[in-house]
């Protein structure tokens, strides 16, 4: 590419592409994408996500340590050791609520870090960066998207900034008043690519924390968190940036979710299009190609990602494959390793267990997930349908046709399905008129029953025989008025404890 401070750029006009591109792209001091992310879609409509564990203290030890070797070590303070352990109370309370949230599976993450904290006792137990690390996570594809255009990212955002507004503020003031020059900027310098990834590194932990209340609004934002540099400026202005980017993000996909999927968003004009093809439609009027990237990996190990070859095989089949591949000659190994130049050991050792073939998807940022989960929407011909009682979208499963969803409603204890049917149930009632007649006279009479005008009894019989009634009147196998005139007479003398009896 020819050099551009040729050319004057000052009456450039970007085109939308270009413009789309710009706003999801890192800014000048925060990358979008960091973390080392992994996918698998299975054929039952299920994404399997593996967090990237490598951003965290007992996962980069070997390169912190070899860093630090020459720094002066310091024992930890009373203070430091009480802040530690508020810190991993703190972490405990976090991931029990969003392993409630998400179904979180943390059994390997766990492991790894008792393996190390086991192999390293003299270390002390810290707090992870992010709490998200190493975890296993199950979703329906779209529940992804779905958790992302719902999330309450400007609540946290609010409160960051006021926050850490009141702090520069504060600095702002301690440094007019000592008159200080601002330190210079040192850069540091890198001889290697490990040093690159150790400074990257310390940069996430000196800075997450500042966003992680805003990350931790929605799955994929924590999970796909920003790497801002340590000389990056202002904070609130860095937490405007990420709130900008996610904000745009949720906006973006909220229009997309109801051009593609929403049935009543021009039904005459979309009929018959698959979403698909909606959406190709979507692309075409911004000006945006008509292709989705995705980052696919084809992996072969010895872990299997299905049934039958060459993904995996069932039990028997994988220990006869094993037992046949120990029988093998011994003279075979070592004329081959001896071609290659490597040992007879390493040969069998790779050779005895059977391997099979996995794709999966590389993610690190909200983009690249949000754009891999909606082109498995269009694929699995995943349907959305908006919620008649409290507007939000929700996946259609299989066959079974509602218009409520299965959330629990802000401020409730019920879905919106358990409370569109009481109220569907209270509609029916207020509209029948068997219904309202057995009302007023169940009252009534166990009006009566309370004030022992009435045994319980003869109540008892009296309610059985009168709902047999209703029903009968409902189903329009009863005269209405048949009905009124039984419902009046039940119980005809106010004085008389058992004027009803079943011969009445």
């Amino acid at each position: 590419m020819m050099n551009r401070e040729n050319y004057d750029f000052s009456e450039y006009k970007p085109s939308e592409y270009e413009k789309y591109r710009i706003m999801r792209s890192d800014r000048k001091n925060m990358s979008f994408s960091y973390f080392n992310n992994e996918v698998q879609f299975s054929g039952a409509n299920e994404m399997m996500i593996e967090v990237d564990y490598g951003k965290e203290d007992f996962s980069m030890y070997d390169l912190i340590k070899e860093a630090e070797a020459n720094d002066q070590q310091y024992a930890e303070s009373e203070n430091d050791r009480e802040a530690r352990l508020a810190e991993l109370d703190e972490e405990k309370d976090l991931i029990d609520k969003m392993t409630e949230k998400y179904g979180l599976d943390h059994f390997d993450i766990d492991q790894e870090i008792s393996e190390f904290y086991e192999e390293h006792p003299k270390e002390p137990r810290q707090a992870l960066n992010n709490i998200f690390s190493g975890n296993n996570i199950k979703l329906k594809v779209g529940e992804g998207i779905l958790d992302f255009i719902y999330a309450d990212f400007r609540t946290p955002l609010k409160e960051s900034i006021a926050l850490f507004g009141a702090f520069e503020e504060y600095a702002k003031e301690i440094h007019e008043e000592s008159q200080s020059e601002p330190a210079e900027i040192i850069k540091e310098k890198i001889s290697n690519e490990d040093q690159l990834i150790l400074e990257d590194y310390y940069d996430y932990t000196f800075n997450f924390f500042k966003v992680r209340d805003v990350a931790y609004a929605s799955l994929y934002s924590a999970i796909c968190p920003p790497l801002i540099g340590r000389n990056a400026g202002s904070n609130v202005t860095l937490l405007k940036q990420y709130g900008s980017y996610l904000l745009n993000l949720q906006k973006e996909y909220l229009e997309i979710v109801e051009f593609c999927f929403d049935e009543d968003f021009y039904p005459e004009l979309f009929s018959g299009l698959s979403p698909g093809e909606r959406y190709a439609l979507y692309r075409n009027i911004h000006g945006l190609p008509s292709r989705i990237e995705r980052n696919e990996i084809l992996r072969i190990s010895n872990r299997m990602s299905g049934s039958e070859g060459p993904y995996g095989m069932n039990a028997n089949a994988f220990a006869g494959k094993i037992a046949s591949n120990l029988e093998r000659d011994p003279a075979i190994y070592k004329d081959f390793a001896e071609r290659y130049g490597i040992a007879e050991t390493r040969v069998k050792r790779f050779l005895v267990m059977p391997r099979f073939l996995s794709t999966f998807y590389e993610f690190g940022s909200v983009v690249d997930i949000l754009e891999l989960e909606l082109s498995k929407m269009f694929e699995s011909n995943i349907r959305f349908r908006k919620c008649k009682r409290c507007g939000k979208y929700f996946i259609m499963k299989g066959n079974y046709n509602t218009s409520y969803c299965d959330r629990v409603a802000e401020g409730q204890t019920r879905t919106c399905q358990e409370l569109a049917a009481i109220d569907n149930y209270k509609q029916k009632t207020a509209d029948n008129e068997a219904i309202r007649l057995y009302t007023k006279y169940y009252k009534r009479y166990h009006a009566r029953v309370k004030v022992r005008q009435i045994k319980e009894n003869d109540f008892a019989l009296w309610k059985r025989e009168a709902m047999v009634k209703r029903d009968l009147c409902i189903d329009g196998n009863l005269d209405i008025k048949e009905f009124e005139e039984w419902m009046e007479g039940s119980f005809p003398n106010r004085k008389s404890s058992s004027a009803y009896s079943l011969d009445n």
